[in-house]
């Protein structure tokens, strides 16, 4: 059960970052907070909408939490990203890099 649980907050992990997520939205949560909590709502609403085939309140629980966690995540990103970015030399290794660890804790908090 754990497998097919975790197989589908992914499916809503990657539907909600990556293709629900607009240039636009991408763009504007990087500079306002505004911005990030839409696109955290859109997110949310994905995680619940892809969950309602086998919607209970586990599952409605397990969406909330990892948009509730998204959100952290991508507010720490959004607070210290510019900071990171003013120090570094090479600021295209350093976003590539920040990318992919921003996805290991997405998809670790599952």
């Amino acid at each position: 059960m754990f497998r097919e649980y975790f197989i589908l907050l992914l499916l809503g992990h990657i539907l909600g970052d990556f293709y629900i997520q607009t240039n636009k939205i991408s763009e504007k949560k990087v500079k306002s907070v505004k911005w990030l909590a839409i696109h955290c709502l859109c997110y949310w609403g994905i995680m619940i909408f892809i969950s309602l085939p086998i919607l209970s309140y586990e599952i409605a629980l397990a969406a909330t939490m990892a948009a509730i966690l998204h959100f952290i995540i991508d507010m720490f990103k959004f607070l210290y990203l510019p900071l990171l970015i003013k120090k570094a030399q090479n600021t295209q290794v350093l976003e590539r890099n920040i990318f992919f660890i921003d996805q290991i804790f997405h998809i670790s908090h599952f």
